[in-house]
């Protein structure tokens, strides 16, 4: 089971007219389990499920002097750097890789090649299973980018994240608005007040604070098997400099991504090769890092010494900008699922380690935003895309409706609303129970937006599964 993350609203950003609250909402839907127990599967019954129809990766030859693949989720064009090249993944879905599974025959990472990917729509994790073994003998990378510098003139604005992951908060723009953004996700820091640092993003581990920012570390959260696999969460931003209003602050960092690898053979990870999923950096003027992300290995055998990487980012140093330091970011999440296990390389992050599991579980729950003040979200919202989604006509309280599907009714769903910048975060607030059946629920909340400005829609539940 994976997150859903849906994204409201499409085309540019209308401007905020006087009175309006322009949201641009986006709904993070985390699901976490609590009690999760996953069962083991005899060693020739074991299959992570490949259908092979996306044939061998890559598909042929690389050209001459490739040191860089590009996955583009959205339309399955991969491109072949520094030369430029394209090709397209055997039976791309219409409308690309938008669940994020890819079926492969066999999986090869070239040593000296890194694979990165280009998120898609609903910017879900990755999903790559095979049919035979998978050979990293290069480097996998879905790692969160850095928040954008300050400074004067400069864009401030939060690192985007790696594929399932959270983006980063938007850095102070002037002394006395406020604070900065603060990171998306469940564990995203808190954006600083003038002159102090964005705080970390929590994933495994807490963040930590930024100078200045006491109690503002983003949280731990998730689950050790890694069901549902999710990514990390984005950091604070930076503070403006006190008594020089044109320097603004840098963007917090972006979350690392999440990736699972399921092979019916061997995961080989090689001496030269790795699994990168870090959060990326503060941007200069005290933002602060990003989260680690995820990396769960699913295979009958996981082997090598190449190292497996969900270390957070680092804040920006305070020191030069004359404000205090962005906090680092929490180390992600590492799970290893095999029946022999000799893998021996570095790990950086909060690693389990079992048998073999499922995949994903057979009731994959999800929420999605419905209405917001009586609009209806768009069928393909693009608000994690820069797009504003719906637009309020005034500050002040509004319905806000969700749907789920395979989430036990009576659970309550926390919706918390982000602003973009130089604004509050609003919530958590609890809707009633979720009504209806445990295939179509719903649950409405309302939720009182103090001033006009963009904001993000975050929504989570917590339940049991048996």
């Amino acid at each position: 089971m994976k997150p859903q993350t849906q994204a409201f609203m499409s085309g540019p950003q209308p401007p905020v007219r006087k009175q309006e609250s322009a949201m641009k909402t986006i709904l993070r839907s985390v699901v976490a389990l609590i009690g999760l127990c996953t069962a083991g599967l005899a060693s020739a019954q074991f299959s992570v499920g490949s259908t092979g129809a996306n044939g061998v990766f890559p598909p042929g030859a690389l050209p001459e002097g490739t040191t860089e693949i590009v996955l583009d989720l959205r339309d399955g064009t991969l491109t072949f750097n520094p030369s430029g090249s394209q090709t397209v993944i055997q039976a791309t879905p219409s409308g690309g890789f938008a669940d994020g599974f890819l079926n492969f025959s066999s999986v090869n990472v070239p040593e000296g090649v890194t694979l990165r990917f280009v998120n898609n729509l609903a910017n879900t994790p990755v999903t790559m299973l095979s049919q035979t073994d998978v050979s990293i003998a290069g480097v996998i990378d879905l790692s969160g980018k850095p928040g954008r510098d300050g400074g004067e003139g400069g864009n401030n604005g939060g690192g985007e994240p790696g594929p399932g992951g959270f983006r980063g908060g938007n850095g102070e723009l002037l002394e006395g608005n406020d604070r900065a953004g603060t990171g998306f996700g469940p564990g995203g820091g808190r954006g600083a007040t003038t002159s102090n640092g964005g705080s970390g993003g929590g994933f495994g581990v807490n963040g930590t604070d930024g100078s200045g920012n006491a109690n503002g570390r983003g949280i731990a959260y998730g689950t050790p098997e890694l069901l549902p696999l999710i990514g990390g969460s984005g950091a604070g931003g930076g503070g403006a400099r006190s008594g020089v209003p044109t320097v603004i602050g840098g963007g917090g960092g972006g979350g690392g991504g999440a990736i699972l690898i399921g092979a019916d053979g061997v995961v080989d990870i090689g001496s030269a090769g790795g699994i990168r999923a870090r959060g990326g950096s503060g941007g200069f003027g005290c933002g602060g890092g990003g989260s680690g992300g995820a990396v769960r290995i699913l295979a009958e055998e996981i082997r090598g010494t190449g190292f497996v990487d969900a270390g957070g980012g680092s804040g920006s140093p305070g020191a030069s900008f004359h404000c205090g330091a962005g906090g680092s970011g929490g180390v992600g999440r590492i799970r290893f699922e095999s029946f022999t296990f000799t893998y021996d390389g570095s790990r950086t992050g909060i690693a389990s380690f079992s048998g073999q599991g499922i995949v994903q579980l057979p009731n994959q729950p999800t929420i999605e935003f419905t209405s917001v003040g009586g609009n209806g979200v768009p069928a393909e919202p693009r608000g994690n895309r820069g797009g504003v989604d719906i637009v309020i006509d005034q500050p002040g309280t509004v319905t806000v409706a969700l749907a789920a599907r395979k989430v036990p009714t009576g659970t309550t769903l926390e919706v918390t609303a982000k602003a973009e910048q130089d604004g509050p975060v609003i919530g958590p607030v609890l809707t009633g129970g979720l009504t209806g059946s445990f295939d179509n629920s719903t649950a409405t909340v309302d939720i009182t937006f103090p001033q006009s400005g963009v904001y993000f829609l975050e929504a989570r539940a917590t339940f049991t599964t048996q």
